[in-house]
């Protein structure tokens, strides 16, 4: 059960035998302080200002609780996660991202050190925009405040950080890879990467999440549209995974035991979603295009056989221009994709094939329609007629 972070102070009598021992002519009552919790704080995305109770469970579930200390209780932080023009909601349509994560940094910096106080250790969950928020409060030096000079927090301090589709991954996030580059009239300053090693982090990124996963070498054309497209279609997912699938990530190298970063392989290109759309045949077409399209894609990240740069997850990486590879074998993978490509079509469009299969799916729905239809009452000049 969802519990919000307990703050009152708890009082209880000492019992009358104890009382009685007491040096004191009359019993006395103990003030004792409020027990000291694990806390998880838990905050939304860009337009998610307000997480729900189902986002909460799932954020936790999914990714926080195989972080935090046993018995660690979520709860939810609101911040005002907005990225005008982006965000559809009227409340935060207003605020630039700089503004928005300004804002937002304070709020957590005052939250964390009101939990502090009372003793409580802290896990803080962010996700994209509040992914950046913890980012930069990770920064000791930190002044994207609003109310104080400086909402940087001390990394003695007992805080550790669970981060999904951050923006600033130091190795593939879209606001690191260009480092000094600063949009003043969208309001997004590229702010640069989440600090190398200051608090124990866990960092996750879906594969070709344009925001968390942005390619090394954006002059391959293909792999920044496909990187564009997973923005649409891969970076809003993460709380749809299942426990499997979060299980199944494949940790990175980092240069500390306390940063941990994992990838979480993508099984489709975002750049052929589109094409998938099209009914029938467009899942077998996909799966001509994809194998052969993956290397090309993959090239963009340095290797083409994987779709997530190689180098130290939590070392700054900014963008290069040509990916050092071995080009026999990228030319010998590439062939061995459309041979796959050509194999997967066949399979598809063969009989039992997923093509025949999603046509078995609109005849039996068309047929269930027409099965309701034929069961409504007749209908007359005169009126229903009972059958």
């Amino acid at each position: 059960m969802l519990g919000q972070a307990r703050r009152e102070t708890a009082v209880s009598e000492l019992p009358a035998p104890a009382a009685a021992s007491l040096a004191a002519p009359a019993a006395t009552a103990l003030v004792q302080p409020a027990a000291a919790e694990n806390i998880a704080l838990i905050m939304g995305g860009s337009g998610t200002p307000i997480p729900s109770e189902s986002y909460i469970e799932a954020a936790f579930g999914l990714y926080v609780e195989p972080h935090a200390p046993v018995g660690t209780i979520p709860q939810q932080l609101v911040t005002p996660e907005g990225l005008y023009p982006i965000t559809p909601y009227p409340y935060v349509k207003v605020l630039p991202l700089s503004v928005s994560v300004g804002q937002g940094n304070q709020i957590l910096y005052d939250e964390v050190l009101q939990q502090l106080a009372e003793d409580n250790t802290l896990t803080v969950f962010g996700y994209s925009q509040s992914a950046i928020i913890s980012s930069l409060v990770m920064n000791q030096d930190n002044a994207d405040c609003v109310n104080t000079t400086n909402c940087g927090l001390d990394p003695d301090m007992p805080v550790n950080f669970v981060l999904i589709g951050n923006e600033m991954n130091p190795n593939g996030g879209f606001l690191s890879r260009f480092p000094g580059l600063n949009l003043p009239s969208l309001g997004i300053p590229f702010y640069g990467p989440t600090p190398e090693d200051t608090f124990p982090v866990a960092n996750y990124m879906l594969e070709y999440d344009g925001f968390a996963d942005f390619p090394q070498y954006p002059g391959n054309f293909l792999s920044s549209l496909n990187a564009a497209l997973g923005i649409g279609f891969v970076h809003g997912t993460y709380l749809d995974l299942t426990e499997e699938q979060v299980a199944a990530a494949i940790e990175l190298p980092t240069s500390s035991d306390t940063q941990k970063y994992y990838v979480i392989p993508t099984e489709n290109l975002p750049l052929l979603t589109p094409i998938r759309a099209i009914p029938l045949i467009g899942g077998p077409i996909a799966d001509l295009l994809q194998p052969a399209l993956r290397v090309i894609v993959n090239l963009g990240y340095g290797d083409p056989k994987y779709g997530w740069s190689q180098g130290l997850a939590n070392v700054e990486t900014p963008f290069g221009v040509f990916p050092d590879v071995d080009w026999g074998e990228t030319i010998g993978l590439f062939f061995e994709g459309v041979v796959q490509g050509v194999n997967d079509f066949i399979a598809d469009i063969t009989p039992g094939g997923s093509m025949w299969q999603e046509l078995d799916s609109h005849i039996a729905g068309a047929t269930s329609a027409m099965t309701a239809l034929t069961a409504l009452p007749s209908v007359t000049a005169d009126g229903i007629i009972p059958t």
